[in-house]
């Protein structure tokens, strides 16, 4: 990865995205009240597949953007993001994240004189939830325990220095999911210091049924590309236990276990619930067998344009 000239004084912030203009458009709204009080902010946003209208959000923010045609996923987009770059923080947050008033200012205090900060992300309340949207709000996010038992937090709401990107580089582009954890390993076990952000707190969405399924399968299959790439550092589960596991995943779930899997006073029906537990304990096993059985994907060359939009600005 192509590391720029540094310009002091700076915080860039990285938001990569794949057809989520109006996750974006909320994001960038949020960033605009965060101009921290002693330095400048430089947006930059990795459209990855080249959507016309994630360019057009850029262009009415008059935000710097890097297309990316085909589509090669976050963390090479995050990547392509980073050789813009040129402050010495890196802010990393994901598209329809929610900033609250002061969390730059906050995040950027926090850092001290850590290399890594991860911040707290919540997923944000709402009346009359879905049963996966009930359940992601019981079960998303624990950054702390994350930090403390696999030195990680998420890209949703990252920062780290420039030191520490010249020392131990940028995100594996092999991965679609399962880079964060990675990249905090490395940075980790390269003895550099991480630090936590409890608030103030970031914000998500939560998802429904269908969106949240498709994340789920997606990220059990970069867990397990991970353990095959990185064998020494992560536990390798073979293809028999994969199998045998989603064998179990027929059988139903344990009804005696489904209230503690949900918020305290869900209005979502028990057998709603129950639906999706079962459906959720399948998607899981068919994604830890597919990441053992399932080649690496083919790397696609790609085409990079950089748009520079605050020169549009009126």
């Amino acid at each position: 990865m192509n590391v720029p000239m540094r310009v002091g004084n700076m915080v860039s912030v990285i938001i990569p995205v794949h057809k989520a203009a109006a996750g974006l458009e909320t994001t960038l709204l949020a960033l605009a009240a965060q101009q921290p009080i002693d330095r400048a902010m430089a947006v930059l946003v990795a459209n990855d597949g080249s959507d016309a209208a994630v360019t057009t959000v850029c262009r009415r923010h008059g935000v710097s953007m890097v297309a990316i045609q085909p589509r090669r996923g976050s963390y090479f987009a995050r990547n392509r993001a980073l050789e813009m770059a040129k402050s010495e923080n890196i802010v990393f947050l994901d598209a329809g994240i929610h900033v609250p008033p002061g969390w730059l200012t906050a995040a950027l205090r926090a850092l001290g004189d850590a290399d890594y900060l991860a911040c707290e992300v919540d997923v944000a309340t709402i009346s009359r939830p879905t049963a996966a949207q009930a359940y992601e709000l019981q079960h998303s996010y624990p950054i702390a325990e994350y930090l403390r038992s696999q030195h990680y937090g998420v890209t949703a709401g990252l920062l780290v220095t420039r030191r520490l990107l010249e020392a131990v580089d940028g995100f594996d582009e092999r991965l679609l999911s399962g880079g964060d954890l990675e990249f905090g390993d490395r940075v980790h076990r390269a003895g550099f210091r991480q630090a936590y952000l409890a608030a103030p707190t970031l914000l998500h969405a939560p998802r429904r049924a269908w969106p949240f399924m498709r994340k789920q399968f997606r990220v059990r299959i970069g867990y397990g590309r991970l353990a095959r790439l990185y064998q020494q550092r992560f536990d390798h589960p073979s293809s028999s236990s994969a199998f045998f596991s989603l064998l179990r995943s027929i059988l139903p779930p344990r009804p005696r276990h489904i209230d503690s899997e949900f918020p305290a006073g869900t209005t979502v029906a028990a057998w709603r619930r129950y639906l999706f537990l079962w459906v959720l304990k399948l998607c899981r096993a068919a994604a830890d067998l597919a990441a053992v059985l399932a080649p690496p994907p083919r790397k696609k060359a790609a085409r990079i344009e950089h748009c520079d939009f605050s020169t549009d600005r009126d």
